[in-house]
């Protein structure tokens, strides 16, 4: 399947079948929220299979005092689980229509890296473990190295891959960890951001990387 057609597919699985689940789940997971209300959390996980048998991993969480979704469609292959996140984060739209929904595609290999280098003695699902550990990250993307670069900051880490605007379609390829990025730099620019620095190192090492 090309960009376009997985992102056809996904989109219409989100509005046709998933999104019309959101008022059930509401209730079951009502009670979790009213308890962590203040703090961004995960409140529990949910799997639902759609119409056109595609498996979406389900994550209501608090964050902003509010009750929210996050969805996850997981594909299987002869190389792994490749997973599909939905939403609008990159682009600065707040509200999900067919025309502003961004694609996150998550490949084998990184759940390899995340796992050997994050988390190795870890022995359940490493994609529950993945999401839920770093849902709240932030994505960052540059073109000043003439490449569509894109990283998502989480808590442990960053996802590295690239971007597709026109497609609003991002891919991450691989994970590396906090430690990765030799967090001594900090110390020695204490007038910086720390986020900028880290950013600065991880274009460094993976735009050449990529360039050889």
């Amino acid at each position: 399947m090309t960009r376009a057609d997985i992102r056809k597919e996904l989109i219409s699985d989100f509005f046709e079948s998933i999104s019309d689940k959101t008022t059930g789940l509401d209730s079951k997971y009502r009670r979790y929220f009213i308890k962590n209300k203040n703090k961004d959390t995960i409140l529990g996980l949910h799997y639902y299979t759609s119409k056109r048998l595609n498996k979406w991993l389900i994550l209501p969480f608090a964050r902003k005092n509010a009750l929210c979704y996050g969805y996850v469609c997981i594909r299987g292959s002869s190389y792994g689980e490749t997973c599909y996140a939905i939403g609008n984060n990159g682009i600065g739209i707040t509200d999900n229509t067919p025309t502003n929904t961004v694609i996150h595609e998550f490949t084998p290999h990184l759940f390899d890296r995340y796992k050997a280098r994050y988390c190795k003695d870890y022995d359940g699902k490493i994609i529950e473990h993945f999401f839920i550990n770093n849902y709240f990250g932030s994505m960052y993307s540059n073109k000043e190295k003439g490449e569509n670069y894109a990283f998502l900051m989480n808590p442990s880490g960053f996802a590295l891959g690239y971007y597709d605007l026109d497609r609003l379609y991002f891919k991450y390829n691989t994970f590396i960890t906090n430690e990765m990025l030799k967090q001594n730099q900090f110390s020695e620019h204490p007038d910086l951001d720390k986020q900028k620095i880290a950013l600065e190192k991880i274009f460094e090492l993976y735009c050449i990387k990529n360039k050889k």
